[in-house]
């Protein structure tokens, strides 16, 4: 898919989840727009489909593909997504309960920018 085709999708993922630019707000059409882009390797994309996998926005809640779509996001340096790894793997949700991996993903999720899960890095290093 050409970068444009995956910049598309994403402005219409986000035109229908919001309903921003004439569109009607409608999860199940930001989630068909997100899909594409999230499978062309979008990371954005990739963390808005975990989202709606788990707050069940256009489609049905599932563990399997909101980690899946994470993690993928995660790895794609997402940072909301590397702070969404760390709350799984701390609390063992979808994942095996994993301090270490914790800590990992609360670290990069900090280095990407988010400087509020600095909190969470002091938290495990100290407790666990």
């Amino acid at each position: 898919m050409r970068e444009n085709d995956t910049n598309a999708n994403v402005k219409l993922m986000n035109d229908y989840y919001y309903g921003h630019n004439g569109q009607r707000q409608d999860y199940a059409k930001a989630f068909e727009y997100a899909l594409k882009a999230a499978k062309a390797g979008d990371a954005d994309a990739q963390c808005r489909i975990a989202l709606m996998h788990q707050e069940e926005q256009g489609v049905k809640s599932n563990i399997e593909q909101e980690v899946f779509w994470y993690l993928k996001a995660a790895e794609g340096g997402n940072a909301y997504a590397q702070g969404a790894m760390g709350w799984k793997y701390i609390n063992g949700l979808g994942v095996k309960l994993d301090a270490k991996q914790a800590l990992f993903w609360y670290r990069k999720a900090a280095e990407s920018g988010e400087k509020t899960y600095l909190d969470w890095v002091a938290h495990i290093e100290k407790n666990f």
